[in-house]
């Protein structure tokens, strides 16, 4: 059976890496989207 959907377009890992990097730097609390996003 085919896999459904769209192919992953983004290394899960890396993005988890980055996000926690953006924690890591501005807090919890000075974490905004557009940051993540960025990252």
């Amino acid at each position: 059976m085919a896999k459904r959907g769209r192919p992953c377009g983004f290394d899960r890992e890396q993005a988890l890496r980055r996000a926690l990097d953006v924690f890591w730097e501005a807090g919890y609390e000075g974490a905004t989207m557009a940051a993540l996003k960025e990252a």
